[in-house]
């Protein structure tokens, strides 16, 4: 059985958005999802600050989605990247298009950090219900 061909990555340059490269220094692709489970003090929030270090102008935004949003880390990343990362209060998490920061058509993906929900299952329901199910289109 052959596989199936990659119609996408065979478009011509002209028809592809910069969103659909990939990221060189971590060999990934610049649109992914990926979670990350692990135990306190694991290197969690470590492989989260390598992956944007390794991604430098990959994402137009960062948001952070955090219990604790005052680590030692974040403050770190809120003074370095003023203007390009918001923290959502976990209790009233943004919907997908609240999290957008930037017009489509930029053409730069945006990244969240959702940290530490692993053990909450009522912020669990409330983020996820908001996050999964892709743009509002109630409006």
């Amino acid at each position: 059985m052959s596989a199936i061909p990659d119609f996408g990555g065979s478009l011509p340059k002209k028809y592809k958005s910069a969103a659909m490269g990939d990221i060189p220094a971590l060999d990934i692709k610049k649109l992914f999802r990926m979670v990350v489970l692990g135990l306190s003090f694991s290197g969690k929030n470590n492989l989260c600050m390598f992956i944007l270090k390794h991604s430098p102008h990959a994402f137009a935004h960062l948001t952070i989605i955090a219990r604790n949003p005052h680590q030692e880390l974040y403050e770190y990343l809120r003074d370095k990247l003023d203007g390009f990362i918001t923290f959502a209060d976990p209790d009233t998490p943004p919907s997908v298009d609240q999290v957008r920061h930037t017009p489509i058509s930029s053409n730069k993906p945006e990244l969240v950090i959702i940290d530490d929900f692993s053990n909450d299952r009522l912020l669990q329901k409330n983020l996820f219900s908001h996050s999964s199910q892709g743009a509002d289109t109630s409006n």
